[in-house]
């Protein structure tokens, strides 16, 4: 029975893990009784072994391994790329039945699988996911040919052989890749991105003294619509006070310090990556969640914190993009708006005319989404459209 090798090579601690183990879990429902190693960073697979159910963990054969550092340069990190392609090769990728899935594919980890023995050979099938660095794609290009040699397109169209497919993990970011690159119309492949739904605090009760709660979810950056989020809260708290409660769940990263006003904020980001319970907490009782995203951005890319918004079943004010158009036509709860004055008008309507039994049917069609995408529902999907061989 063919075994499958699963690996992390970019994600450290709490990092993608629902990703992660939606993945996981969509895998032991695709292939049952098959073996899954999972190679990851140390603490990053402590958080996968907690997260997943009991059940599930225990049939996954865990590994921890090194992995390169967010900082490298991309020789190094393909060197210790190539180490850790080594060591699944020990292991057993590469032999009579194999088969491997890379949860976040970078053109480092993707050359290092292609100079591998056993890629030549066909000996294993592989799927690379491209999780979100395909936005490279569609900017500034070296001219140098050695750097245009080694880079994400470089690596994405070199070399292909019909036992690799690239995954990506929305309709609309196939069609984009494909737009860009129709040669790689043979090693494409979609399926929805995976959903782990969670439990918490449903929101459908107004906040005491009938506050309404807004959040925002995920890395505090501009390039995510942040600074947008800060001046949407900023002009509805001036006008409404205390009727609206406003939350950063997530933080701010380093390489990107905070340079608004954040005292709007009820609950402002963290400096550091908060624990997954933590998370949750900050999470419940958030009414609406708030995406005020660039198509720029996302249309290459998919979206975590969306994931954790239909896992929560929290309808959305969002921005008229692809990313949200097909959440929409999906069954999913979207408000959108078009630009800063339309955010404003939404969540003006949303204080003044919150009513729990329209929430709750807005929640429900989150809830709709988080079913049809399922690891048992996207199993099927993957034993369909993933090559073995």
């Amino acid at each position: 029975m063919k075994e499958l090798f699963v690996v992390e090579p970019v994600c450290h601690r709490m990092e993608h893990v629902p990703f992660n183990a939606a993945l996981l879990q969509t895998l032991t429902c695709a292939y049952p009784g098959r073996k899954i190693s999972f190679f990851g960073e140390c603490s990053h697979v402590d958080n996968l072994v907690e997260f997943l159910p009991v059940e599930i963990s225990r049939i996954i054969r865990w590994h921890k391994v090194v992995i390169p550092g967010r900082r490298l340069c991309p020789y190094d990190r393909f060197r210790q790329e190539r180490v850790l392609v080594s060591r699944l090769e020990q292991a057993g990728l590469g032999g009579k039945c194999s088969q491997l899935i890379v949860s976040c594919g970078t053109s480092t980890i993707i050359w290092a699988i292609k100079l591998s023995g056993g890629y030549w050979r066909r000996s294993f099938a592989c799927q690379v996911v491209l999780h979100g660095l395909l936005s490279s794609l569609a900017g500034w290009r070296s001219k140098n040919p050695l750097r245009r040699l080694v880079d994400l397109r470089g690596a994405l169209t070199r070399f292909n052989r019909k036992n690799i497919q690239f995954v990506v993990l929305e309709e609309h970011i196939e069609d984009a890749l494909l737009a860009l690159l129709p040669q790689l119309r043979p090693y494409v492949e979609e399926i929805d991105h995976p959903v782990v739904s969670l439990t918490g605090n449903s929101g459908s009760e107004a906040l005491p003294g009938g506050r309404v709660c807004f959040g925002f979810l995920g890395l505090a950056t501009k390039s995510k619509g942040f600074h947008a989020f800060v001046e949407i809260a900023s002009s509805i708290k001036e006008e409404f006070g205390d009727k609206a409660e406003f939350r950063a769940i997530g933080k701010i990263p380093q390489y990107e310090p905070c340079s608004v006003d954040l005292s709007c904020l009820d609950m402002p980001p963290a400096l550091e990556q908060l624990p997954r319970r933590e998370y949750e907490k900050r999470l419940e009782g958030v009414h609406y969640l708030v995406f005020p995203y660039s198509e720029e951005h996302y249309l290459l890319t998919a979206s975590g914190a969306l994931l954790d918004a239909v896992a929560f079943s929290k309808p959305i004010v969002a921005s008229r993009i692809n990313l949200f158009t097909q959440l929409k036509q999906a069954g999913g709860s979207v408000i959108f708006a078009d630009d800063k004055k339309s955010f404003l008008a939404v969540i003006r309507q949303l204080i003044y005319h919150f009513n729990r039994e329209q929430y709750l049917q807005q929640s429900q069609g989150m809830e709709t989404v988080s079913r049809q995408r399922a690891p048992e529902n996207l199993a099927l999907d993957v034993q369909q459209r993933w090559k073995t061989s």
